[in-house]
Formats: C-alpha cells, sequence, structure tokens
C-alpha cells in the first residue's frame, strides 16, 4: 500500500460538532530525528495552505494548525473527562512535503544562516519560525523516498519539465503559531508583519522609493549568502505581530543557482499557448513573484550595457523584497 501512495503516518479523526454533524481532523506521526521518540498532532481547522498539494509535478506541500495529542506514560493517548482525548494547549504548525532527494532540511539551512552571519544570530532568529521537528518520515521502518520522477522530458517555450531526481517525504513542526497574509482581515496586523521581514528607512539616493535594510530575516539571508526565492502567502507567518519567514525548501546559496530560472506563462499572455503547456515556476508565488524571477530575464539592464551580451538570469536579494511590495498592493487591493 505504501508504494501506492497510501501514508501509513497519517490517520483520519471524525469528531461531532456541536450542531450533529461530524468533521474530520486528521493525525500526524512525527519522530524525532534526535532522540528517536515519536510524538502525534492532531490539526486545528481547515489547512493553512495545501494549494501546491493537489498539483502532479510540486512539492505537494500541506500545513495545517496542529496540537500535540497528549500520551498517558503508557504509549496511549490520554482521555479527558469529557471521553474525548486530551491536546495540548500550545498550538504549532506542521508541514509536510515532498523534497529534492538531495535538498537540505530547514533546520539545517537556518543553521547555516545563523553560522554565516556571527553575532547577528542572537537578533536573526527572532525573525525565523523556530522549529520543534524535522526529519524524513519513515515507512516500515525505512525513509520514505520515491523512485526516480518519470516525466516525458518535453521541452518549449512555454514548458521546461522538472529535473528527474527522486523524493523524500518531509515533515517539520514549528513552535510558534500564527496566521498568513490570507487570513488577515486589518491592515495594523499586516504592516507589524512585514516590519518583522524588512525593517528599513528610506534612501536619500533613490530617485524612486527604496528600502535600505536595517536588520530583517530576507536581509539576514543575504548576509549569509541565500537567496529565498519563494516568498508569499505561506512563507511568511504573522506571530503575534512579527512576521517571520519559513518555507526555505527552494533557498539556495548564489553559488548553487547554476542555471536560468523557468519562465512562468500566463493563459491571459499573448502569444497564448495551449493549455496543456501551461505551467508555473519550480518555485514562487506567481501572484507575489518579482516580474523579473516570473519572466526569468532582466528587465532593467543599464543603458550602457544594452549591445553586451545579456547575462543569465539569477534571482537575488532585490527580487525577494520586491515580493514584500506585491503582498503589500494585494492586500490593499483585497481587504482596505
Amino acid at each position: 500500500p505504501e508504494e501506492m501512495g497510501y501514508d501509513p503516518t497519517v490517520s483520519r479523526v471524525l469528531e461531532p460538532t456541536a450542531s450533529g454533524k461530524v468533521r474530520a481532523s486528521y493525525r500526524y506521526t512525527v519522530k524525532n530525528m534526535n532522540t528517536g521518540a515519536t510524538e502525534v498532532f492532531q490539526t486545528i481547522g481547515k489547512p493553512v495552505s495545501e494549494a501546491s498539494a493537489s498539483q502532479l509535478i510540486s512539492h505537494a506541500t500541506r500545513m495545517w494548525n496542529v496540537r500535540r495529542v497528549i500520551d498517558d506514560g503508557d504509549g496511549n493517548e490520554k482521555i479527558g473527562n469529557d471521553g474525548k482525548p486530551v491536546l495540548s494547549e500550545q498550538t504549532y504548525i506542521l508541514k509536510d512535503l515532498w523534497q529534492e532527494h538531495d535538498a537540505k532540511l530547514e533546520t539545517e539551512i537556518q543553521e547555516d544562516i545563523f553560522s554565516h552571519i556571527g553575532y547577528l544570530a542572537r537578533d536573526a532568529r527572532q525573525y525565523f519560525l523556530p522549529i520543534m521537528h524535522d526529519g524524513l518520515v519513515e515507512c516500515g521502518g525505512a525513509a520514505d523516498v520515491t523512485p526516480i520522477c518519470v516525466h516525458d522530458g518535453h521541452k518549449s517555450r512555454y514548458y521546461r519539465s522538472p529535473r528527474r531526481v527522486p523524493r523524500k517525504h518531509v515533515r517539520t513542526v514549528f513552535k510558534d503559531y500564527g496566521k498568513t497574509i490570507y487570513e488577515l482581515t486589518d491592515f495594523k496586523s499586516l504592516l507589524q508583519g512585514l516590519l518583522g521581514c524588512l525593517r528599513g528607512k528610506f534612501s536619500r539616493h533613490c530617485t524612486c522609493w527604496a528600502f535600505l535594510m536595517l536588520s530583517s530575516a530576507l536581509n539576514y539571508m543575504r548576509m549569509a549568502g541565500y537567496v529565498h526565492r519563494n516568498v508569499g502567502g505561506e512563507s511568511l507567518i504573522f506571530c503575534d505581530g512579527v512576521g517571520k519567514l519559513s518555507s526555505l525548501e527552494y533557498t539556495r546559496r548564489y553559488e548553487e543557482i547554476r542555471e536560468p530560472e523557468p519562465k512562468i506563462v500566463s493563459p491571459f499572455d499573448p502569444p497564448f499557448p495551449p493549455i496543456n503547456y501551461i505551467t508555473t515556476s519550480a518555485q514562487g508565488t506567481p501572484e507575489f513573484m518579482a516580474i523579473e524571477h516570473k519572466d526569468a530575464s532582466l528587465f532593467f539592464v543599464p543603458r550602457n550595457d544594452k549591445e553586451k551580451p545579456q547575462a543569465s538570469f539569477v534571482p537575488n536579494f532585490l527580487h525577494d523584497v520586491e515580493c514584500l511590495f506585491w503582498m503589500y498592493y494585494w492586500f490593499l487591493y483585497f481587504h482596505v
């Protein structure tokens, strides 16, 4: 069954509601990679994010708000006086996804960023989601890794197949609990959250508005030589008025990005491509992506350099910052 996609570490729980209906929740078993002990977390409400879970070629990422199922000390769940399992008061965020087999875990990326910025890591940690558990999912005593992904290898101006690599099943539990931009309803909360990811001041040397980075999650990543490449609705979590960065699975060091990014194609952009060739980039949220990143090309080339051979596009820190700009305007349009 596991080879056909069945995951024995996830189970469904049916609970009666006050209205007499039945509500489905899910329990995820998470193994502590350091101690080997397992803990069970139960989902609360609807998924925080599951947009890519139904896509055939994606990381199939799901994010949930969860609470830990309390153990009675004998390996069984503790039952309360109301006859229901006892859950922790603390709420966490659980992320379940399939990464490329050679990709680093989010814990490894965070620690590498902190190690490259020295004493600044003490301040930087408050702008990243703290991790409680992070590791591979095990099925039948072995790591849950797919065989080589099958694809047709087709390439065209509208489509580029992903790399033919195995995927590994990764599950991460974050200690903090918060909301995504899609769940916010007031403008003040948005601004307070964005300041956690981007704090700055206007630069008197610019003809248009720009931010001079002082201290932020994205700027700390830049100082460590990293670019995020996936700043979007689910990667910025608003926790008690502070925006914290997560979803580092697409994060890379600059020297690790060796080829141009695949181009985003919209069905509304001429020439209108065949629908079966419309695709999205390997990373990024199209609604919030920097326009150069979305087109995988450089738009703003200095006048003196236009006759020189065009350099390959590589996403950088400013493309990450531009995503915050589009998130800001998206919120203005839909909520103000």
